[in-house]
């Protein structure tokens, strides 16, 4: 009987929607998860069609299918860069070469797709033409891991994946090492909080694929989030009420990153930037069940020209490159 924790998963960049390879036959990466429930529904569909005696269900047929799941897990330096390339669209690297890689993520209209491999301990499924729905991000500075949870959707799933092969990821991020600026304030007292990003994906069933969606199309991101700082003064509240769309900036690190050594083949950072934050996506709330008072607020990121989005995201590392 296959346990949980034979469960591994693997995930490559497609070299073309659907294909279900890499460019240049590259293996699956092992993706550490604490969560996955991707799957294949399909639409159910019941024959009721009158008879003229005492029945109502006569037969059950498959309709549609479609790849559709979702997967939790920490963020690890390394791996956290394919999910944003699916949510993001577009990656450009620099310091090609050596160590350490700077990748920064915008936005495009044609995110690429991912085909992901399930071992499960039974049998092996290749899930083909993946693409990211929603990506969302939780982290508290007093505990835990920053994680990430990642809802999927594609075309359909293979019996001709490979045995995924075991490579430990990069460190993850922890909750206690963030720095954050919101506006002109670059000390923000970020006690936890969480980023969401979303696009709408349509999927479009055609003739001649045999139920499957014949293709994908994407919709453009949305980014929304919340936070709680700590009320040491009006001044955010103030933010609120002035109808606040300045700049925030969220930034995971480890000890070298914090520590000032950017340059370091030791370093990893991920850094999100919205240069136009609206803080009044919902009422600001003070929350007296602490010992100090803290203060909520929702936000929404607005498009930016500059930007060509609503924000991008900056990832130190070693992984030299997501183009595959």
């Amino acid at each position: 009987m296959p346990t949980s924790y034979q469960t591994r998963i693997g995930i490559r960049r497609e070299a073309s929607w659907g294909a279900g390879t890499a460019t240049g036959g590259s293996p699956p990466l092992m993706l550490p998860v604490t969560e996955i429930s991707l799957g294949l529904p399909y639409e159910n569909i019941v024959d009721n069609a009158m008879r003229g005696i005492a029945a109502k269900d006569f037969a059950a047929y498959k309709g549609a299918s479609r790849v559709e799941g979702n997967i939790g897990l920490p963020v690890y330096a390394d791996m956290i860069g394919y999910l944003l390339l699916g949510m993001m669209g577009t990656v450009n690297t620099t310091a090609a070469g050596s160590p350490p890689y700077v990748h920064v993520f915008t936005t495009s209209d044609s995110p690429p797709s991912f085909f992901v491999d399930e071992n499960n301990g039974v049998t092996n499924w290749r899930y083909r033409g993946v693409m990211v729905a929603e990506l969302g991000f939780r982290f508290n500075t007093a505990e835990g891991l920053v994680t990430c949870t990642a809802s999927l959707f594609g075309k359909d799933r293979a019996g001709t994946a490979v045995t995924v092969s075991y490579r430990e990821p990069d460190s993850p991020w922890r909750g206690a090492i963030i720095n954050s600026s919101l506006g002109t304030q670059t000390a923000f007292p970020l006690i936890e909080g969480e980023i969401n990003m979303a696009r709408e994906l349509a999927m479009i069933h055609t003739a001649n694929t045999g139920g499957v969606p014949g293709l994908i199309v994407a919709g453009p991101p949305e980014v929304t989030g919340r936070f709680t700082c700590s009320f040491d003064s009006t001044y955010y509240d103030d933010l609120y009420q002035q109808v606040f769309q300045g700049t925030f900036t969220v930034i995971f690190m480890n000890e070298a990153a914090y520590a000032g050594t950017a340059s370091s083949v030791n370093s990893r950072y991920l850094r999100f930037r919205a240069p136009r934050i609206h803080l009044g996506d919902s009422p600001a709330e003070l929350n007296r069940s602490q010992i100090w008072v803290q203060q909520t607020f929702q936000f929404r990121a607005l498009h930016d020209n500059s930007f060509g989005g609503p924000c991008d995201w900056t990832l130190g590392n070693n992984y030299a490159s997501y183009a595959v």
